[in-house]
């Protein structure tokens, strides 16, 4: 079992690979909502499967995953500028919003493979 201080060093090691992984997993959503599954209509603009249920599990899916991911990077930053014992607190917490962010981007790819396949 890891002492509090070989914990807490571990954790501002990891600070660096969580903002990495959050940077890359907010640049795919932030795409994700841009590029609509199924794509838009030529003369109208709009969403050709928006009347669909998937469509919106997609779109609440993936702004889920998005505003959790920008989350984590606003923690992160955060933890940069406060004393040790704030730091770790601010990179536990943003592990869990993380992994809540990665189950938000697996269930926004998932309704949209749906979307398109059905």
């Amino acid at each position: 079992k890891k002492t509090y201080e070989e914990r807490s060093k571990y954790l501002l090691q990891l600070r660096e690979v969580l903002l990495v992984v959050a940077t890359l997993l907010t640049a795919i959503t932030f795409q994700a909502g841009f590029t609509l599954p199924g794509g838009l209509n030529s003369n109208t603009g709009e969403a050709i499967l928006a009347k669909k249920a998937a469509f919106l599990v997609f779109l609440l899916a993936d702004t889920y995953a998005m505003c959790c991911s920008i989350l984590v990077l606003f923690c992160l930053i955060w933890s940069m500028s406060c004393d040790s014992d704030r730091s770790i607190i601010l990179i536990d917490r943003s592990m869990w919003i993380l992994l809540q962010s990665l189950y938000g981007s697996l269930v926004a790819f998932m309704s949209g493979v749906f979307l398109v396949i059905s």
